[in-house]
Parts: C-alpha cells; structure tokens; sequence
C-alpha cells in the first residue's frame, strides 16, 4: 500500500499492488539452504581435522612423552624415541636421541671412574693379569708386594715364600681362566 501526493503535495490516492514474491520466497530458501551446508561443512572440516592433528601429531607426542618418563623412572638409557618423517617432532625426537645417547657415554664414563676410583682406593691389593702377565695394579697391590712393574709375570714378583705356595692355588686358576677358591 502507498499514498500518491500530486503535486501540491496533498495526498490523493491510495495505491495497493498485489503481485507473488516467489522469487523473494526462493532467494529466503537458498539462503537457508547455504546456511545449513555450509554448518554441515564446517562439522566435518573440524572433525576431520581434529582427527588429524590427533593423529599425526598428539599421539606421536603422548608415544614420545611415554617412552622419556620411561627412561626418566628406569634409568636404561638404552631407550630412543621413535623417528619417523622429517617434521618438527622427528627433528626433536632426534635431539633427544642424541642427548640420551650423550648421557648413556657420560653415565658410562661416570661409572668407570668410579670403579677406577674405587679400585685404586681400596684397601686390598688389585691386579689384572692377561696372559699370565700383570696388565694393571693398583696402590695396595704395589705397597703389599714391594714396587710391582707392569708386564711382568705374576710369578717374578717377590713374594714371601711362606706365601709362595697359597699365591700358585690361587695363579693356576687365574691363568687357565677358572674359577677362583675363596
């Protein structure tokens, strides 16, 4: 409906235009229509990619997580990450590889000092022999049998020769690789 003024500005007639709107109609339910898929569109976009970063990247990162805790309450330094690919997570999970591997060297090296340590501060005399020759001697060793050199034979030490016959029960064994008699 519309009131139509003439030209002293008065209102004159009133006008009523009655006509179908089927495009108007139409056009509401394309809009709709869009709405609707493009919702629908969005859920399976956000699904899928949900799925995927759980998959390529959070289970990797809980694998990974598991196997350091692992490392972290057992100790074995034996232990790598897994590395597949050459994403961010591969290139970390090889720089945690190395860094378990720097500490598995510095873990062997800080127990053979320890034992070295061990062995040249003790109380009790310590040798190596290797093919019936003296390898290694500690203090002890030298101070119990007066001034020992390195690569002479067991035998061509100066021992007490009340001693002589109890140190020979205990070479043989020794030098044939036998268990010792305690």
């Amino acid at each position: 409906y519309s009131l139509i003024e003439n030209a002293e500005g008065q209102k004159l007639n009133l006008l009523e235009v009655e006509s179908p709107r089927d495009v108007f109609h139409m056009g509401e339910i394309t809009i709709n229509y869009y709405l609707i898929w493009q919702f629908v569109i969005i859920l399976i976009v956000s699904a899928l990619t949900i799925f995927s970063i759980n998959r390529i990247i959070l289970s990797r990162l809980i694998k990974h997580t598991k196997t350091v805790s692992r490392l972290g309450e057992t100790g074995d330094f034996s232990l790598r990450l897994d590395v597949r690919g050459s994403d961010e997570l591969s290139n970390l999970a090889t720089s945690v590889n190395q860094m378990i591997g720097d500490l598995e060297v510095y873990q062997y090296v800080k127990s053979k000092k320890e034992i070295r340590d061990l062995i040249e501060n003790s109380f009790v005399g310590i040798c190596i022999l290797q093919d019936e020759l003296i390898t290694y001697f500690n203090t002890e060793f030298e101070k119990i049998l007066g001034g020992a050199n390195l690569y002479t034979t067991f035998m061509d030490l100066k021992i007490f020769h009340q001693d002589v016959e109890r140190i020979n029960q205990l070479f043989k064994p020794m030098s044939h690789k036998k268990n010792i008699p305690i």
